[in-house]
């Protein structure tokens, strides 16, 4: 049970990401830049956020995933 909590926690932060991503390259456009600049800029200006973000994520799951054996499972679900 726990695992499958992580993992559709996973899924939520996949989609965040996706979604913000996609609204920068849609501010982009209509900015007016080229489709190639556009996309650029967007994986360019977006990416240090999504560094950071998985990063406090999977250091704030780490206490949990080596001292609790119930809730392990999610936390290394969600880590990986």
């Amino acid at each position: 049970m726990p695992m499958g909590i992580g993992f559709i926690s996973l899924m939520g932060l996949v989609v965040t990401n996706a979604i913000i991503l996609i609204d920068k390259i849609n501010r982009n456009r209509d900015a007016g830049m080229s489709p190639y600049d556009m996309v650029i800029d967007g994986g360019k200006t977006r990416m240090m956020p999504q560094i950071v973000t998985a990063l406090t994520t999977v250091f704030g799951l780490l206490p949990t995933a080596f001292q609790d054996a119930f809730w392990g499972s999610l936390s290394w679900t969600v880590i990986w």
